[in-house]
């Protein structure tokens, strides 16, 4: 009877063993597994914050162009386009933008940002993590580039002449886009972005924006950066914005992340 009690036992002490070892084994592959998906999302808003950085500079070559006699080029060389992908700075920009959304996603920084020109589009490889992500961002045509243009400069004209007029004699009436500082764009902001929206805000008024992603692994980073205020109203706040900034603002709030302004003192 003793014996079978003992034999008992250490069958009861071996299948504790085995369950325990079981558990543990359980929760490794299940925080792997969590991991890899946090590695995968965080990389996915890495690249496209990465193209969005890549469009912005591929307009701006486009309305830079110019012929031996100063007038507009109807279209980027191949050249032109290869310079564009080899620029270091527009790598840099592109490469701080993904930082950014990948870090506001819980990743780890990415690397290995490669540029190339296809037939019809530039393609972007960057590494974040064990994973590999690749966006293509199409080249859209002459005509559409000038198009898109005129709409914005439309946009602005319209928002412009809607503000009441203050004439003074001998003065020049100031645009919208006489109040934005150099190489900087305007970009309404819906109040309804933000958490916590700021009251009183005046133009003039310079604003960081925090972006947030709730959880058990909550995190919290800066994805904007001394924004301007241009104009603002009860739904509509109208900031002066670099491309990098308006990138990860736009990929923070796509990506379903809390934003928090923050009103910088002037002091």
């Amino acid at each position: 009877m003793t014996d079978d009690r003992g034999q008992a036992l250490v069958l009861a002490v071996l299948a504790l063993a085995i369950a325990a070892v079981t558990i543990v084994g359980l929760r490794a592959a299940q925080d792997r597994i969590l991991a890899d998906a946090v590695e995968r999302r965080a990389g996915e808003a890495a690249i496209e914050a990465a193209g969005m950085v890549m469009a912005d500079a591929q307009l701006a070559l486009v309305a830079s162009l110019r012929d031996e006699f100063g007038r507009p080029r109807s279209a980027p060389t191949r050249a032109d386009l290869e310079g564009l992908a080899a620029d270091p700075v527009v790598r840099d920009r592109a490469l701080a933008a993904a930082e950014r959304l990948a870090s506001a996603n819980g990743g780890p920084p990415p690397w290995d940002l490669s540029i190339t020109v296809a037939p019809r589009s530039f393609e972007l490889t960057l590494a974040v993590g064990a994973h590999r992500q690749r966006v293509a961002r199409r080249r859209p045509p002459r005509r559409a580039l000038l198009g898109a243009g005129g709409a914005v400069l439309l946009a602005v004209s319209l928002v412009a002449s809607l503000r009441p007029a203050e004439p003074t004699a001998g003065a020049v009436p100031l645009t919208m886009a006489d109040a934005l500082r150099p190489n900087t764009w305007a970009m309404a902001v819906p109040t309804s972005w933000f958490i916590a929206p700021i009251g009183g805000l005046r133009p003039g008024d310079h604003l960081d924006v925090l972006a947030l992603r709730p959880g058990d692994r909550a995190t919290a980073t800066a994805v904007a950066f001394d924004l301007m205020v241009v104009a603002v109203d009860e739904r509509t706040v109208i900031v002066g914005t670099g491309a990098d900034d308006a990138t990860a603002l736009s990929v923070a709030r796509a990506s379903g992340l809390l934003l928090v302004p923050l009103l910088r003192s002037t002091k």
